[in-house]
């Protein structure tokens, strides 16, 4: 008797147990491939969640994301933006393929390849290429609201790299060591403009930092005032590619000086 019973509880237990772990697995918000198990890192090959705002994160289960997957977030229409963790070095083809209601996130710091057809097909209207990309992939994006590219380095590019039908209004904005100055209108039919030098904080563009530039700011951060694209670069005194209350504490520390 004591033994049937015995058995009874085991067959319980192991009933109990294996609906959960499988629940547990189906529900996670992220599904990831281990790249290297010597240096523990990984890529997201998919996302299982609904929200509409992502935050990709540094770490899943103790591995680092360096990669966002091939086709990771693929027709994922209900994403409007996305937080990306600095980790990211490189964005798979197609990962936010036809996300077309995405039209907010910064590229990470530290990204050096995206692929072909990235973006393509989301909302955005304006990118900023970090200075540590080496590689745009055809099509990356192609996106049809794209007005404004600003690129800071010296990354490879092909004619599709930011296909949008050659909008002629659409304009290239570079600044730094870049080297696409001459082939960028007849690269890509679009106008330019080089920039040799940004004053950080010199929101004005009169050649100094003064109280106006801290005011235009701050107004800026509560949502009274607007910038240009230019005033945005000068804006973002840190360059991190975001404008936030950073920005604003920098300022006042130049003011100082």
């Amino acid at each position: 008797m004591k033994k049937s019973i015995a058995l009874l509880l085991c067959v319980v237990l192991i009933l109990g147990i294996i609906p959960f772990s499988v629940f547990a697995e189906n529900n996670s918000i992220w599904s990831y491939r281990v790249i290297s198990e010597e240096q523990k890192t990984a890529e997201i090959t998919g996302y299982n969640g609904n929200f509409t705002e992502i935050v990709i994160p540094s770490e899943i289960d103790g591995y680092t994301v360096t990669a966002i997957g091939r086709k990771s977030f693929y027709y994922r229409r209900e994403i409007t933006s996305i937080k990306f963790s600095n980790t990211i070095n490189q964005i798979c083809d197609e990962a936010f393929f036809a996300c077309s209601n995405l039209e907010n996130f910064v590229l990470p710091n530290n990204i050096k390849i995206i692929s072909a057809k990235a973006f393509a097909g989301t909302k955005i209207s304006k990118v900023v290429i970090p200075e540590s990309c080496e590689y745009i992939g055809e099509n990356a994006f192609m996106c049809p609201n794209l007005e404004t590219v600003i690129i800071t380095g010296n990354c490879t590019l092909n004619s599709t790299s930011f296909s949008n039908g050659l909008d002629p209004q659409a304009e290239f904005i570079l600044y730094g060591n870049s080297v696409y100055y001459e082939y960028i209108e007849e690269l890509f039919g679009w106008n330019y403009v080089s920039i040799d030098g940004i004053l950080p904080g010199d929101i004005s563009g009169d050649g100094k930092v003064s109280i106006e530039d801290y005011s235009a700011l701050k107004a800026f951060l509560s949502g009274t005032g607007a910038f240009s694209v230019l005033e945005e670069l000068s804006a973002d005194v840190n360059s991190d590619f975001t404008i936030d209350a950073f920005d604003l504490f920098y300022i006042s520390k130049l003011l100082n000086q």
